[in-house]
């Protein structure tokens, strides 16, 4: 699945990148990496798929997702590893 058709997944579902992104606990900025990628990987894509065929048959899916109480990890990478380092 490109970016593009997982948006229109996305859209299907009601969704905006931040509401994605807390409902399966990544980080917002995850989401709109992928937009520089070729493809969407496929656990992102199954899961915005199946969520926007749950939408299409008036199915909530929200509630479900919000009780598993997913919590984002904690940031990685170069920038935070740089403003670590400021910090010490």
């Amino acid at each position: 699945m490109n970016y593009k058709e997982f948006k229109r997944h996305m859209g299907k579902a009601g969704l905006v990148n931040r509401e994605f992104a807390n409902l399966i606990g990544v980080h917002e900025k995850t989401i709109s990496n992928m937009s520089k990628k070729e493809k969407v990987p496929n656990h992102m894509a199954a899961l915005v798929l199946l969520m926007g065929l749950l939408a299409d048959k008036h199915i909530s899916f929200r509630d479900e997702l919000e009780g598993l109480g997913l919590k984002k990890a904690d940031p990685r990478g170069r920038s935070f590893v740089k403003s670590e380092r400021n910090n010490i």
